[in-house]
């Protein structure tokens, strides 16, 4: 699990044997220690199951951003991956 704050170059990332609601409860109380005091985290997320779990404790300078159910515009760089997967590697053409 993993965050980071671009603008003060600061991270949160936890390395845990499952990705569930538990890992990701731990990974929010470690993010919300790396915020800076007065602030608030807007968390993007990536619509992973747990990840909309009631189980999850958000703490209160943290707010989780899921994305919509169908946003292929948000999505760009998998449509370019599907893309280059269907073509075989560059070394192996003729």
């Amino acid at each position: 699990f993993g965050a980071v704050c671009p603008e003060r170059g600061t991270t949160a990332a936890l390395v845990m044997p499952h990705a569930d609601a538990q890992a990701m409860n731990a990974h929010l109380v470690e993010i919300s220690k790396t915020v800076a005091e007065g602030a608030h985290a807007i968390l993007v997320l990536d619509g992973a199951g747990w990840h909309g779990s009631k189980a999850l404790c958000i703490p209160e300078n943290i707010t989780l951003l899921l994305p919509p159910p169908y946003a292929p515009e948000l999505n760009s760089h998998r449509e370019r991956l599907g893309l280059s997967a269907r073509q075989p590697p560059r070394h192996l053409r003729l």
